[in-house]
């Protein structure tokens, strides 16, 4: 039997499964077995993952010698049985391959027997029938029960965006109002702020010159109200 494991880069989970099926495989002297591995997005001739590597030594299991391959149609033509370490994997092995559909399995799927899927399966149904009823029970012994609560949180949630809708309707009507005034208010504080003196701490030349001319331009003024006082 050729079995073909895959994941997706080929240097972890699918390559550590090929080296231990081999090995078990060898204990067990089934000799008719033969293992490969790829992935779905491998970097061909990539070594596998350090961790993997250390893993198996403990195991007496050498993984060194191991370089990564992609699927192909060779691999798939090759393999009696193709076990994906996932879903999805399993899901993009049919997608590239849909003629494998028959031998295309999930490594934990495969494992699982039709007995148990189907117990599985009605445990299932039974534990959803369960939580129907005791929902209904629920709904019915609770007021208000959950069903009425989130109806009234989406009544307060539709009040309350209606409020907020009113609130800036209305701060923008007081806004335009006021704006004569504000205008007004803004001009006569920059006006305030203008009687500052540029500080020019820190600044370059250029910024002291501005102060300087600044300075002088001030001073001129205040000479002129001291004369003009003084005459008086």
């Amino acid at each position: 039997m050729k079995i073909l494991f895959v994941c997706t880069g080929n240097t972890c989970r699918s390559s550590m499964a090929q080296a231990l099926l081999e090995h078990l495989a060898k204990e067990q002297g089934l000799t008719q077995l033969e293992v490969r591995s790829a992935g779905l997005a491998a970097d061909p001739g990539a070594k596998a993952a350090v961790h993997a590597e250390k893993a198996l030594q403990e195991l007496d299991i050498d993984l060194s010698h191991h370089r990564a391959q992609n699927i192909n149609a060779d691999l798939v033509a090759w393999a009696d049985l193709i076990l994906t370490m996932t879903r999805r994997h399993k899901e993009a092995v049919l997608r590239s391959f849909p003629e494998a559909e028959a031998k295309v399995y999930v490594l934990k799927e495969f494992l699982i027997s039709e007995a148990d899927n189907e117990a599985r399966e009605q445990k299932l149904f039974e534990l959803h029938q369960a939580m129907a009823a005791k929902r209904e029970a629920f709904a019915a012994e609770v007021h208000p029960n959950i069903s009425e609560l989130r109806a009234r949180r989406a009544m307060l949630l539709q009040e309350l965006a209606d409020v907020e809708q009113l609130l800036a309707e209305r701060q923008a009507e007081l806004w335009e109002r006021t704006r004569v005034e504000r205008e007004e208010i803004d001009r006569l504080e920059r006006s305030a702020n203008a009687i500052d003196v540029l500080d020019p701490f820190g600044q370059p030349l250029a910024v002291y010159r501005q102060t300087r001319d600044e300075l002088k331009s001030v001073l001129m003024r205040l000479i002129e109200q001291v004369r003009t006082g003084s005459e008086k």
